[in-house]
């Protein structure tokens, strides 16, 4: 027979809450008054409350554990087809492997610029004694450096297979996922389902796997921003003990920053988070979670902190000189209805009228020029391209009307094989592709779009939070899509302003991430309520 938690004494006092701990109830009281309530928001654990009852007997906790190992082989299942089984899926270099393996000594194996960029992914690399410091950081470099010490050391200096860091990826990946799945484990199995089949369907998508198999900074991003989100969904359930919640809000501000040092673009995320974070170390009984208040003040400020000083003095001289040329002559003059108007306004030489149409990587450019590069940072850096835009905002308005059209493709036109997987040049993948196809076909290419989505999340949130949220759980859960949603907003205005449209559908990795995230929060809403409109009418 099924234990229902004993209803906890009025008085709420310490010996109270011990006695209640005591019979194995995690959390506080007043988040275990309804069995399951703790879960997506209001209504989504009484949705079924008699199926999360049944977690606290045994049977309940098997099938809890079973529902959860099917979850996380499927996804292993799915990930590692792509990572690991041949023809294996990764993503061509387009330029960016340079920044990563010029420090560590990494080179490719061929001279052939057309076997190393662009149409096949790679598949070997090797080694070199000559490193470059290129100024270049990214917490990529951390997962990379050890990897490629290892493998060289334990092969005796043989070629580094891409798929060690495909592996180290999927790890943490699923790493992230267990987590979640731990996090959510006390929701009721029929929305658990639907949560876990989303999961899989979404995220294990090869529009985000794809770059597992690579050493773009990319990859880095997302799989940190999945464990970030984990050990949120983790810290927000007051589903375990006051330790285990301390140790989840310490990982997500480690986390946080791994996310917020993996490119230059994702610096500014490192704010929202570095707020969650202090958020998330308030327990819900008014005692902090990592111990004295201070702590998760500090570990806030360390998080804003780093995240400024990354996005400030990270990017070198060569790349700025790189972004702000592609911004004027790929982005800001070839869209300009007087391009000598802008090209006075930025101070420049009305001579570089030429160079429209090209990029920092067009044969040619004068960028190799010493003279050239400290001219253009000069007078056209990041501060000057921002003021311009703010004078006229109609331009900036056509500027994300652009970015807009591009910001729902997960696909770069980039390599996904090997070249010995017999593909011709530029191959994409089509297995487990079916909702980065979705998004490609069907989601709404418009800024208006975009900003509705915004505006309605802002919305429908509030009213959440206000109306429908009584427990801390649920009030933590509504924070934490706000987060998310706040998060997807400056991704999708920063990465533009960064450097136009170049490379965007790669730029815009972790923003379809984080919208897609939003969406399954969504998703989880609708149906918490349809499964507690069901169970009202006793069709459940």
């Amino acid at each position: 027979m099924s234990r229902v938690p004993p209803k906890p004494p009025a008085d709420r006092g310490i010996h109270q809450r011990r006695e209640f701990a005591s019979r194995g109830y995690a959390g506080t009281p007043e988040d275990r008054r309804v069995p399951g309530c703790d879960g997506m928001g209001a209504g989504m654990g009484a949705a079924d409350a008699n199926a999360a009852a049944q977690t606290h007997s045994g049977r309940g906790r098997i099938r809890g554990l079973l529902l959860e190992a099917l979850f996380l082989i499927a996804a292993a299942l799915v990930v590692l087809d792509q990572v690991v089984v041949d023809p294996k899926v990764g993503l061509a270099d387009n330029g960016d492997f340079a920044r990563i393996m010029l420090p560590l000594g990494i080179v490719h194996v061929t001279a052939d610029d057309r076997l190393r960029y662009f149409n096949f992914a790679a598949g070997r690399l090797g080694w070199t004694h000559r490193r470059k410091w290129t100024g270049f950081v990214s917490s990529e470099m951390l997962l990379v450096a050890p990897a490629s010490a290892a493998v060289r050391a334990l092969s005796g200096g043989h070629l580094f297979s891409i798929t060690t860091m495909g592996l180290i990826h999927a790890i943490i990946f699923l790493a992230a996922l267990a987590v979640g799945a731990w996090a959510l484990r006390r929701v009721s199995a029929a929305l658990r389902v639907l949560i876990y089949a989303l999961a899989i369907f979404v995220f294990c998508d090869v529009g985000y796997i794809a770059y597992f198999n690579s050493l773009h900074c990319e990859a880095a991003g997302f799989v940190f921003l999945v464990s970030a989100i984990a050990l949120a969904l983790a810290a927000a359930h007051r589903t375990s003990s006051w330790r285990g919640q301390s140790w989840c809000a310490a990982g997500f501000f480690v986390t946080s920053s791994l996310v917020a040092t993996a490119k230059p673009q994702y610096a500014v995320l490192g704010f929202p988070l570095a707020f969650a974070g202090y958020r998330l170390t308030r327990s819900s009984c008014g005692r902090q979670v990592m111990g004295r208040r201070g702590v998760g003040i500090a570990a806030a400020l360390m998080v804003a902190v780093l995240s400024l000083w990354y996005g400030a003095c990270s990017v070198p001289r060569n790349m700025a000189a790189a972004n702000i040329y592609n911004m004027l002559f790929y982005d800001i003059l070839p869209n300009s209805p007087a391009p000598e108007q802008d090209l006075a306004a930025m101070g420049l030489d009305q001579r570089l009228l030429g160079l429209i149409g090209t990029t920092a990587f067009s044969p040619g450019n004068p960028l190799n020029d010493r003279r050239f590069k400290a001219y253009l940072l000069a007078n056209a850096g990041y501060g000057k391209v921002m003021r311009f835009y703010l004078a006229r905002p109609r331009r900036l308005g056509d500027l994300f009307r652009r970015a807009s059209a591009h910001a729902f493709s997960l696909r770069p036109r980039l390599g996904n094989f090997e070249r010995r997987a017999g593909l011709p040049p530029r191959s994409i993948a089509t297995a487990f592709s079916t909702w980065s196809t979705l998004k490609e076909r069907w989601m709404p290419k418009s800024w208006s779009f975009v900003l509705a989505f915004f505006v309605f999340s802002a919305a429908v949130l509030a009213v959440k939070y206000s109306r429908f949220d009584h427990t801390a759980s649920q009030k933590a859960m509504s924070e934490l899509q706000a987060l998310l949603a706040a998060m997807a907003a400056l991704q999708f205005v920063v990465v533009p302003l960064a450097e136009g449209e170049v490379d965007i559908t790669k730029h815009y990795l972790l923003f379809n991430a984080l919208f897609d995230a939003c969406l399954m929060f969504f998703a989880a809403y609708a149906a918490a309520a349809g499964f507690r409109l069901l169970g009202k009418r006793g069709l459940s």
